[in-house]
């Protein structure tokens, strides 16, 4: 599997940042309970990186 392919398809692509924004500040069940979502990273908001990426938020 290639690094970012999170639907497992063999490509990169848009699908795998949507899948990413869907579930997005979500917590997984194998989370503690002291670790919490970031909103905001060096990187920017999720929204800033996806217009980066040129791709408009959903949300």
């Amino acid at each position: 599997m290639k690094d970012g392919d999170l639907n497992k398809d063999g490509i990169i692509d848009e699908k795998d940042i949507r899948f990413v924004e869907k579930n997005f500040l979500k917590k997984g069940l194998d989370a503690s309970k002291s670790q919490t979502p970031v909103e905001k990273s060096k990187s920017g908001t999720l929204a800033d990186i996806l217009k980066k990426l040129g791709l408009t938020p959903k949300k």
